[in-house]
């Protein structure tokens, strides 16, 4: 469902996924195999183009916060892809870790998201 999701924004909409995704996985302070693999599969999924391919390199370097991811996010439906792709790299290496924990509530609090909304986002996540 995810993957479905993200391939149907497109690339005009790579910021956000791709933002989560960097800020989540940094957040402990390194970035291991699995989470750096969810990157490229979601740069790949929203068709990133190869001349905004730096973009991951400086974000990776700075990573946006919690209320840039938000202000990129309008949609109810992209609020809650948004926070599983946080929630599938948070838990890539089967440990969600306390820095992790921190970005994912700061967004869902950024997010607005409701309890309902967070089990979809749950959901989405573990069909990824």
């Amino acid at each position: 469902m995810m993957t479905q999701q993200l391939d149907e924004l497109g690339e005009h909409n790579y910021l956000r996924f791709v933002g989560v995704a960097i800020a989540t996985a940094v957040a402990d302070g390194a970035v291991d195999e699995s989470e750096r693999a969810i990157i490229e599969e979601i740069c790949a999924q929203v068709e990133l183009p190869e001349d905004k391919r730096a973009v991951v390199d400086e974000m990776l370097a700075s990573p946006p916060d919690e209320a840039q991811i938000a202000r990129w996010t309008h949609s109810d439906d992209d609020r809650i892809a948004v926070y599983a792709v946080g929630l599938r790299v948070a838990e890539a290496d089967a440990t969600l870790r306390l820095q992790e924990a921190r970005v994912l509530d700061r967004l869902r609090r950024y997010l607005r998201l409701t309890p309902d909304e967070i089990t979809r986002a749950k959901h989405q996540a573990s069909l990824a």
